[in-house]
C-alpha cells in the first residue's frame, strides 16, 4: 500500500486549526472574578469596571449579589442606587454584599435625617460589623435614647482599634451624658480621655466640652479658663468659633466676673467700624438670625464663608459689648419673623447650628 503523505501546505492548515481551537476553548474557560470586580471598583476605574461587568455571567447567590451590588456602584441616579441595593437585601439576605447595602442605606438615611429609617436598617446589620455599633451610637444619640446611645458607643470600644473611631464613640458617649444633664459624668470621662492619651483628634473637642460642662455647673470662671484654652491651642477650629459664642454670651449676660479669672480675655482693639456705621445712612431694618459671635474678625469671616458655601447668605456685624469689639456673624437679611423661623429650621436640620433672631438695620 502507498501512503500519501500530507502537502506542507495542508500541513500547516491543519496545525494552525489546531492552535485556533485550544486558544477558543482557553477563552471559553475564562471567567471575570469577583476580586477584579473590587479591584476595579477600589481603583475608580469605572469604565473597567462596566467592562468586566459586561463579561461577568454570575453562578450562584454570592456571585449574583455582587453583580447587582457593583452595578449599583456605577449607577447614575440616587433612585437607581437605592433601588438595586434594596433588590440586593431582599433577593440576596444572607450575603456580604447584602449587609454592605444595609450599611449604605443606613448612611442614606442619615445623611437625610432620617434617624429611624437609618436604626431600622442598622438593627439588620449583623453584630459581626463592627461599624454597626459606631453608626447605631450616633442614630441612637439623634433620636434621644441616650442609654442605648452609651451601649453602642462602648460595644465599638471594646471591639475597635481605630483610634479615631474610639475618640469618636468616647464623644458620643460624653454627648449623651450632657444631653442627660449628666455633666459630672462626662466631666469624668472626658478626663479618662486624656489619661488614655486619646486626644490626638478630639484634643479640641474635649477641651470646649470641659468648658461647657463647668458653665453648665455654674463654674463661670474655670468654664471660662477652658474655652480660651480652645483659643489659644486649637485656633481657627470649628471649637474655636464656639468657644468664641460661649465667651460672647457669657459676656452679654454679665456673668463673667474679670477679677476672678488668672488669664484676662484677649485684649480686643477698637476699630473705627462703628464709627463708620453710626455715621452712614440707615435705609432699612430687616431681620437675620445669628448663629455665632467672635471676638476675631478672622474667626467671623471664615465662619462666613462656611455659611456662605453652604448655601445661606449672610453678613458680619461689629459689635460692642462692655467697651469691646465683637463680630456677630448673621443669616439674612429677611423681610418678617416667619422667613426667619423657616431658616433657623433649615440652620438646625443642615448644619446643626442653633440661632437667635435679631433686627439690624442697613
Amino acid at each position: 500500500m502507498i501512503m500519501l503523505l500530507p502537502s506542507k501546505r495542508v500541513l500547516a492548515l491543519a496545525l494552525g486549526m489546531i492552535f485556533l481551537a485550544i486558544n477558543l476553548g482557553a477563552r471559553s474557560t475564562y471567567r471575570v472574578t469577583i476580586d477584579e470586580l473590587e479591584s476595579a471598583f477600589h481603583q475608580d476605574n469605572i469604565e473597567k469596571l462596566e467592562h468586566l461587568l459586561d463579561g461577568f455571567n454570575p453562578v450562584g447567590e454570592t456571585e449574583k449579589s455582587a453583580y447587582l451590588y457593583y452595578r449599583a456602584q456605577i449607577g447614575i441616579t440616587k433612585d437607581v442606587i437605592e433601588r438595586n441595593f434594596l433588590k440586593i437585601i431582599k433577593k440576596h439576605p444572607d450575603t456580604h454584599y447584602a449587609q454592605e447595602c444595609l450599611l449604605k442605606m443606613a448612611r442614606i438615611a442619615i445623611l437625610e435625617r432620617n434617624y429611624q429609617q437609618a436604626k431600622d436598617y442598622l438593627l439588620k446589620v449583623s453584630p459581626d460589623i463592627i461599624d454597626r455599633e459606631l453608626m447605631l451610637a450616633s442614630v441612637y444619640l439623634q433620636l434621644g435614647q441616650f442609654n442605648q446611645a452609651t451601649s453602642s458607643a462602648y460595644s465599638f470600644i471594646n471591639t475597635s482599634d481605630d483610634q479615631k473611631s474610639v475618640e469618636t464613640a468616647y464623644m458620643y458617649i460624653v454627648e449623651a451624658h450632657i444631653r442627660s444633664r449628666e455633666y459630672d459624668k462626662a466631666m469624668e470621662l472626658l478626663q479618662e480621655m486624656r489619661q488614655k492619651n486619646y486626644t490626638k483628634y478630639t484634643g479640641a473637642l474635649i477641651t470646649f466640652k470641659q468648658g461647657y460642662c463647668l458653665e453648665m455647673k455654674d463654674e463661670i470662671v474655670a468654664a471660662v479658663s477652658k474655652y480660651q484654652n480652645v483659643l489659644t491651642h486649637y485656633p481657627y477650629t470649628d471649637q474655636s468659633y464656639q468657644a468664641e459664642k460661649r465667651l460672647f454670651d457669657l459676656t452679654i449676660a454679665d456673668r463673667i466676673d474679670t477679677s476672678e479669672l488668672t488669664t484676662p480675655l484677649p485684649s480686643l482693639p477698637l476699630s473705627t467700624s462703628q464709627r463708620s456705621q453710626e455715621n452712614s445712612q440707615i435705609q432699612k431694618e430687616h431681620f437675620y438670625a445669628q448663629v455665632n459671635a467672635f471676638s476675631v474678625m478672622d474667626n467671623a469671616r471664615n465662619h462666613s464663608i462656611h455659611l456662605e458655601r453652604s448655601g445661606f447668605n449672610n453678613i458680619v456685624i461689629p459689635r460692642i459689648v462692655d467697651g469691646r469689639e465683637f463680630y456677630a456673624v448673621a443669616v439674612g437679611p429677611f423681610e418678617s419673623r416667619s422667613e426667619v423661623v423657616l431658616t433657623q429650621r433649615k440652620l438646625k436640620e443642615q448644619l446643626d447650628l442653633n440661632s437667635f433672631i435679631i433686627k439690624h438695620e442697613e
